[in-house]
């Protein structure tokens, strides 16, 4: 099986910042890796409406969101994302 790339992110409000964040991920990977990875960003129940669906990255092979309905703090979302990435791989 060949291994896949994920990066996997919390946001809780802070869509303006993540964006910038993505945007030189994915440079990154054009540029220098030049491969392609999957994002999975966990909305840990933002009040601020999400951003990331609207963006186009060139690395990005699939871009999945996650929203959560109630706050469960950073880390805790993360440990959901990673629950959710065991079940969307696992069938591959």
């Amino acid at each position: 099986m060949k291994a896949k790339i994920i990066i996997l992110t919390p946001v809780y409000n802070d869509w303006k910042n993540l964006t910038k964040l993505l945007a030189k991920i994915d440079i990154i990977f054009k540029n220098n890796l030049k491969k392609k990875f999957d994002l999975i960003v966990v909305n840990d129940s933002s009040t601020e409406k999400p951003v990331v669906k609207k963006l186009k990255f060139k690395s990005v092979n699939k871009l999945r969101l996650i929203s959560l309905v109630q706050n469960v703090g950073s880390q805790r979302a993360l440990a959901i994302g990673i629950k959710c990435i065991y079940k969307i791989y696992k069938k591959k």
